[in-house]
């Protein structure tokens, strides 16, 4: 069995920081709970400028 995970941020996810961010997850997965690195997939999104997150009756656009 496979799992995939989504990770989400409205500012910050690029190729570096996404690099980083899998293998801080990695190896959280691996130490903490056992499961081995091929065993899921992470996904990263980021919903651009906010205007495709709503929060509080409103947006995050032009407020990040």
């Amino acid at each position: 069995m496979l799992s995939v995970s989504s990770t989400n941020s409205l500012k910050g996810l690029n190729a570096a920081n996404n690099k980083k961010l899998s293998a801080v997850i990695s190896s959280i997965l691996a130490d903490g709970l056992g499961i081995e690195e091929d065993r899921y997939y992470i996904i990263f999104n980021c919903p651009g400028g906010g205007e495709n997150c709503g929060f509080n009756g409103d947006t995050f656009e032009g407020k990040i």
